[in-house]
């Protein structure tokens, strides 16, 4: 080691990368600004470039292209470098291992340089300087699991929070639904909503979604099955209350239109981002935490939260020998950027047939038990069922379920909303 550079684990990382692409990056978990060897964070600078756009990431001819707009091919080494790069390194596994090393001697170098410039400070200010400028630098050291002690200060500062109305929770706009669920959903968790189609799923998102534009709480919707427009469309229909097939087709009344307008008005104040162009896991986590990034920079409401429609239509980029494999990947990914993020993260997800060959059509825990590891990932399973779709009668017209069949810390069952199928959305009843 010199000056706090490894350069082999720089470059194993960028190996992994190469082979791996965005699963790599995410597991590396670094930026160019840890790397100290002037090449490699030119390459990486690069690769973390590409991701961002939302393009493939391992792919070397991309990084040649990159590189030589950025007039940087020639100062790597041309393209016989990174052909040397594929061949020493393409083969490097534990991104992850060598990302937290990299980490490591990252913040090594900054408290050097942090500590050279204390010592050149006037003896007066070293204790006060020491104190602002020593935590910042050691955020990034890896460390053992907190002790105990601060764990439970941590819970009861949380109780504390909660007990004054200042919990980090995202009501869902569905008063009896939020009952259930203590408030809404919170940071880390995985909400699933689990359905046939036709059944809301996508409608409950929508919904959500429009009562956090209401309340201008920042959601950043991946939608892989309907085009933002439609979306929007969908939601102006909702917060307008306009039959959705007449915003669609543009047959609206003065006061239909009027209204209409408001609405357009209040969504377009909304922090709110629907992203029609993501295809990959890999890709909805760069942009993600990109966008947390930005939000917080510019948002005081910490209340944000990731929608995805549908969790089956993300193409997963791991290896996996089955689609059972692949959406065990997919919850697991999910999961792990709530975590990471610190967001709820709400996934649609399409449940099999076998619920259309049940007497009563509803669905169960078990109907997610063949989609892979998703039932164990998701810290709140719900399933939104309409009986009317059916067995249309008067007594169940206009009214729908939502079956709360896990819920991590809190009860299970069902409330009843309303639902108004020329909106496509739920209310309350």
């Amino acid at each position: 080691m010199s000056d706090f550079v490894e350069r082999e684990h720089e470059y194993a990382i960028l190996g992994a990368v190469l082979l791996r692409g965005q699963i790599a990056l995410d597991e590396a978990d670094v930026q160019p600004a840890h790397f100290g060897d002037p090449v490699a964070r030119t390459i990486l600078d690069a690769l973390v470039s590409i991701a961002e756009r939302g393009e493939p990431v391992g792919d070397i001819v991309g990084l040649q292209a990159e590189l030589e707009r950025r007039g940087n091919l020639k100062l790597v080494g041309g393209l016989p470098a990174l052909s040397k790069l594929v061949d020493k390194y393409a083969t490097a596994r534990n991104a992850g291992w060598h990302g937290r090393r990299v980490r490591e001697l990252a913040v090594g170098r900054m408290l050097r340089q942090g500590m050279r410039d204390l010592l050149e400070a006037h003896p007066d200010e070293l204790v006060t300087r020491a104190r602002e400028e020593l935590p910042p630098l050691l955020d990034g050291v890896a460390t053992a699991a907190p002790p105990i002690g601060q764990v439970v200060r941590d819970s009861l500062d949380a109780i504390a929070r909660a007990g004054m109305g200042q919990a980090p929770v995202v009501p869902t706009g569905l008063r009896v639904l939020d009952d259930r669920l203590g408030g809404g959903i919170r940071p880390q968790q995985l909400v699933v909503i689990g359905a046939r189609p036709s059944m809301g799923k996508t409608g409950l998102l929508i919904t959500w979604a429009a009562a956090s534009a209401r309340a201008r709480r920042p959601v950043y919707i991946a939608t892989l099955e309907m085009s933002a427009v439609e979306v929007v469309q969908r939601m102006l229909a909702l917060l307008a209350l306009v039959d959705v097939q007449a915003v669609i087709a543009g047959r609206l009344s003065h006061a239909e239109a009027q209204r209409l307008s408001d609405a357009a008005e209040a969504v377009k104040g909304a922090p709110l981002v629907i992203d029609d162009d993501v295809r990959s896991l890999g890709q909805l986590r760069a942009r993600v935490r990109q966008w947390v990034r930005r939000t917080a920079a510019t948002s005081s409401d910490a209340n944000a939260w990731v929608a995805v429609d549908y969790l089956q239509l993300l193409e997963y980029e791991g290896r996996a020998d089955n689609r059972e494999q692949e959406i065990s990947g997919l919850s697991r990914g999910l999961k792990r950027l709530a975590k990471d993020a610190n967001i709820p993260v709400v996934a649609a997800a399409q449940l099999n047939r076998a619920v259309e060959a049940r007497a009563d059509h509803k669905p169960h825990l078990a109907d997610l038990r063949e989609s892979g590891s998703v039932e164990q990932d998701a810290d709140i399973v719900l399933f939104p069922f309409r009986e009317e779709h059916y067995k249309p009668t008067t007594q169940n017209a206009g009214k729908a379920e939502i079956i709360v069949g896990k819920h991590r810390n809190g009860p299970t069952g069902e409330v009843t909303v309303a639902f108004r199928k020329a909106l496509a959305a739920f209310f309350n009843p």
